[in-house]
């Protein structure tokens, strides 16, 4: 996780389909969801892959 602050959209991210300046990324059995605006602090949370939609709650 703390390699999204030096590349905030590394290879395998993706854009979440109806959440603009959200992304995602696979770690292991995790799911890294977080929101990235070069203006602002990164957000980051980070959730086993069944509990995604719930780390996106924090996050918003």
């Amino acid at each position: 996780m703390l390699a999204l602050n030096i590349e905030p959209l590394p290879s395998g991210s993706k854009e979440l389909k109806g959440y603009p300046g959200f992304y995602r990324v696979d770690s292991d059995e995790y799911r890294i969801v977080y929101r990235f605006d070069a203006n602002e602090d990164l957000r980051v949370s980070r959730s086993p892959l069944e509990q995604v939609t719930m780390g996106l709650v924090t996050l918003c």
